[in-house]
Order: C-alpha cells, then structure tokens, then sequence
C-alpha cells in the first residue's frame, strides 16, 4: 500500500538522521583515523573514547554504513572519495556529539519515557518533523491522522520495524530539547545588560552635521614626504610594523591506497578460499575462516544487492561458486545456496568479503579479523559474535 512505500522510502533518512542529530563543531584530532594508525594508545577495536567513554570500530562504521546508504538513495549514485572523506567527519562528530548529550542528560538526570513519545505521535502529531509527517500526507501534502492512527496499530513487521526507528530517533531529539531548555532556564542576564541591550535597540537621535572635505585646505602637491621622514617614523613605531614569521614550504601529496603487497595477500586468501569452495568444502565453514562480514541467512531480492555484485550472479544456479571478483569494497566470492520464487524473486546467497583499508598499516582490521576466527573456531555462538564484531549494521 502507498503509506508502506512512503515508510520504505523514508527509513533511510530517519535512521542518518539519528547519527547525525546532534552534529555540531566538535572535532576530535583524531579526525579522519579510523582504522587506528594514529591511535597507538587504543587497544583491540576501540578508536576513540569520549570522557571515558570507549567508541569501538563496529560502532563507528554501522553509522557510516547507513550515511553511505542514506547518500545512495538520495543521489542515485556510489560516493566518490571526497564524500566519503565528508561523510565520516560528519558522523564522527555525530556521534561525539551524541555522546556528550547523552552523558550531560544523565549527570542532569535527564530521560525520555515511552509515554512522552507515544504522546507526542497521538496528541501532537503536527509539531513531528518533516522526515516523519511526510509518511502520512494526503494527496493534498497535509497530514491525514487516520493514515497515521491507522500505520500505528499496525501489526506488520515492516511497519513496526519503522516505529522502533521513529521512537528512537524522537527520543534522541527530545532529549536534546530537553538537554537545551535545562541550559537556557539556567542563564542569568544583568540588568545593566538588558538595559543596554534596550537602549540600543530603542533610542534614537536627530543631528545636524556638515560635511568636511580635507582636500579642500590641503593637495597632494603640498605634502611632501621624503624617504629620510619615511624612515624616522618607521624608526619611532616599528612595533606596529612587525608581523609573524612565515614559511616556504615544498610538500609531496601521498595517496593512501592499498599496497601492492596489500592486494595480493587479499587475492590469494580469496583464491584460496574459492579452490575450497569449487572443491567441496563447506562454504560456511569458509565464511566464518575468511569473511569480514558475518554469514546473513535472508533471501536477498535482487534489488536489493550491489548492482556491481548482482550482475555476476544473475545467470547463476543453485550450488554455483561465483568469483572472485573486485567490488568498489573489495573482493568477493559467492555462492548461490537457495532460491525462492515468488511474485519477487530472491536469492540465498552465503558472503565472503575481505575489505581492502587503504594505507599500509592494517594491523587493527587483521587483529580483529583473527580475534573473531580464534572464537569462532573454539565454538562460539557465531551470531554473538556478529554482534560484537560485524561492521555489517544488517548482520546483527
């Protein structure tokens, strides 16, 4: 139905807009190094801490991943290397930001109940924010309550999926909100300083001038400047003429870009992995050995895989290996375990990915990578594991 497709189209907004909420100024030195080549105090995959508060890898790339997907949708296009560099100041310092609020709204003791927000969608669903009223407009652009009344004692998983975001990303704007009138209620403003501000915004004068022009008693010809006065009054206010030390520079600019080196280890793990796959071994044994993203057992329709990937798979059968192949994320080996027809059809397809980090130094994606194959070789429960680790925000 129409309200179902405007929930699909929107979600991806309401979700940025939850890592992006409280985007401000901060901006840590940290910057743009998240794969921890500059952070030799952190250890394992945290990489970076707020007031004490750790930020893990996992974390920072799940709401990388949704910017990324939120810039998909609305652009219709992959972003280039310099959105990319724009997008992961943009939720880093989202989510320094949020940080911060949520640790000042609990010093304060600062919450926001269920209640308030159930409220505020039935009382007072016209003060809601764009990004959520447009999902239940009228042909007209005005807002049908019985449209939402109706997606809210919905019982569809699809629908109650988009309630649990909506909740979520109007509990982090009202706890702003909350946050912000604390802070004004506690401003004091001097009287003298209302007075002033009163004054000049409401006083007025009259006058009556005249204009004088000086060139009228004195001509460039009659002032006459030699070198001998230009130098005694350097001489008698040199302070005024002193200026900061500047520099010269000659730079090189480096590209980070994975090594040669880089790339053909990740080509031979792939090309091992798929001599094991074509020759019979369990594929989700190799999932769990080799992949950085975990095994997701949902039929995928094709809509919803990257095109770059869909298009290798689109002549395939039940039981093939496909690739490997080089995505934009890096490379990728496939196989097709299950199709399910329908009015749509979709593909169960298990996934190998190895991302490639730019720059030389991979030494905290490898250390994760082996920490989650020691545990998973030792038996652990393979979706815990998902959740702690995956950089996959769909995996979990």
């Amino acid at each position: 139905m129409p309200i179902m497709s405007k929930m699909r189209d929107n979600m991806p907004a309401i979700l940025i807009g939850l890592a992006i909420l409280f985007v401000a100024t901060i901006v840590f030195d940290w910057g743009m190094d998240i794969t921890g080549r500059r952070s030799r105090g952190m250890t394992g995959n945290i990489v970076g801490k707020v007031n004490g508060e750790e930020i893990t890898y996992q974390r920072f790339e799940q709401l990388l991943q949704r910017a990324v997907e939120d810039y998909k949708n609305r652009t219709k296009q992959d972003p280039d290397d310099q959105v990319m560099s724009q997008l992961r100041d943009q939720v880093w310092d989202a989510l320094v930001n949020q940080i911060l609020v949520d640790q000042e709204a609990r010093k304060l003791g600062i919450i926001v109940t269920d209640q308030e927000i159930l409220d505020w969608v039935t009382n007072r669903p016209e003060t809601l924010p764009d990004v959520i009223k447009r999902n239940f407009e009228d042909s007209t652009g005005h807002l049908d309550k019985q449209i939402l009344m109706a997606a809210l004692a919905s019982n569809n998983p699809e629908v109650v999926q988009f309630w649990r975001n909506v909740q979520d990303y109007l509990k982090e704007q009202r706890l702003q909100d909350k946050l912000t009138g604390r802070l004004y209620s506690a401003l004091r403003i001097p009287p003298g300083e209302l007075k002033m501000k009163f004054e000049q915004e409401s006083i007025k004068a009259n006058a009556d001038y005249v204009l004088f022009d000086p060139n009228v008693l004195y001509t460039d010809s009659a002032a006459n400047v030699t070198d001998a006065d230009v130098r005694e009054y350097y001489s008698k206010h040199e302070n005024e003429f002193r200026t900061q030390p500047t520099r010269q520079l000659r730079y090189v600019v480096l590209p980070e870009v994975p090594s040669h080196a880089d790339s053909a280890d990740v080509l031979s793990q792939i090309n091992q992995a798929a001599s094991l796959a074509k020759s019979g071994t369990d594929f989700l044994e190799l999932v769990k050995e080799y992949s950085e993203t975990p095994f997701n057992d949902a039929f995928l329709g094709r809509g919803q895989i990257n095109p770059s990937i869909a298009d290798k798979i689109n002549n395939s059968k039940v039981g093939d290996v496909v690739g490997p192949f080089l995505a934009p994320d890096g490379y990728h080996l496939i196989k097709i375990i299950g199709e399910q027809k329908g009015k749509t059809e979709f593909v169960h397809a298990a996934h190998i990915l190895i991302r490639v980090i730019p720059g030389p130094d991979s030494t905290l994606a490898y250390k994760q990578a082996a920490t989650v194959l020691r545990e998973a070789k030792g038996g652990a429960n393979f979706a815990d594991l998902a959740r702690r680790y995956s950089q996959d925000p769909g995996s979990a």
